[in-house]
């Protein structure tokens, strides 16, 4: 066999099947399964008040499918063991919102200020993880981890080191976050009226429950905190 043809074959043998690639996006961008981790960056600087958990998105592609992949994040080399996450999870968007009101199949009217144009995919859940969590048969992750911050912390910069890993893959991002000497007080009910649209309906459906039974309140209840996690001090129930 030729030099160089033996130099391809086992080139092609010890090459992964699978370019593992991963990125920081701002936790304010809107990322799909179909985005490219090479649009984001290997260093993130990002800024925050104090009372309020702050948090970096982190998208992973090319993953073996059903793999494992476990995540740390350190600052100064040790483990912050106050650091949850969460996995994003995709979910369908099958109509644009409408110009004037509800979608645009309401008012018959095209919208030119949506981020894309439906039916699409959006990473949008929080799904609470341990250290780890199956990949799937995509291959591709978006992650969100975040620290608290009370408002005792003093202000500063802190240097986080975000390491994820699956199989013999590693691979370390770094997160530089700035806290400013400013507090968002605490939520309460007096405030002003924050709340989101939901359907109790579609709950109960895609959780397979008996409208108003128990277990359909219990989920309803869970609904609930996550939202008031997010700030939001008004549910509206018809």
């Amino acid at each position: 066999m030729r030099h160089d043809c033996l130099l391809l074959l086992l080139g092609l043998m010890i090459t992964p099947a699978f370019a593992q690639r991963a990125a920081l996006f701002d936790e304010l961008d809107i990322l799909y399964p179909d985005t490219d981790a090479t649009t984001g960056t290997q260093r993130l600087a990002s800024n925050t008040p104090r009372g309020v958990p702050a948090g970096v998105h982190a998208l992973v592609t090319g993953l073996s499918p059903d793999a494992t992949l476990t995540w740390q994040l350190r600052i100064d080399g040790t483990p912050v063991p106050d650091a949850r996450a969460f996995q994003l999870l995709d979910v369908p968007v099958e109509q644009n919102t409408g110009l004037s009101s509800r979608t645009e199949s309401w008012d018959k009217k095209p919208n030119p200020h949506v981020i894309r144009r439906a039916p699409f995919r959006v990473f949008e859940v929080l799904r609470p993880i341990d250290q780890s969590l199956k990949v799937g048969t995509s291959g591709v992750l978006a992650l969100r981890v975040e620290v608290p911050l009370s408002p005792e912390n003093a202000p500063g910069t802190r240097n986080y080191t975000l390491d994820i890993a699956s199989g013999g893959w590693r691979h370390s991002l770094q997160w530089e976050l700035t806290v400013h000497p400013v507090t968002v007080p605490p939520l309460r009910a007096q405030q002003h009226g924050y709340t989101n649209w939901f359907s109790p309906a579609v709950i109960a459906e895609r959780h397979g429950l008996e409208p108003w039974s128990e277990p359909f309140w219990n989920m309803l209840g869970r609904y609930a905190d996550l939202m008031a996690r997010g700030r939001q001090n008004t549910f509206w129930v018809r």
